[in-house]
């Protein structure tokens, strides 16, 4: 099994200690690329988007753990 079949293993289970770096390993294994961001300030909010399927997806970096 690939690394990133592992990583979208470990992604599909919802996990609380997934990083930054393997959840956007995962998007880009799907088609996504992270929009850049315009201004001084970009903040934390990331958007990746599907260009085949015109989908677009809201994340927040860094993820907080969740308990």
């Amino acid at each position: 099994m690939s690394k990133i079949e592992k990583l979208v293993q470990k992604f599909q289970k919802i996990p609380t200690d997934l990083t930054w770096e393997e959840f956007s390993k995962v998007l880009k294994h799907y088609g996504y690329v992270e929009i850049k961001r315009k201004g001084k300030t970009g903040g934390s909010r990331r958007k990746f988007i599907n260009k085949k399927d015109n989908d677009i997806i809201i994340a927040h970096n860094p993820i907080l753990k969740m308990s």
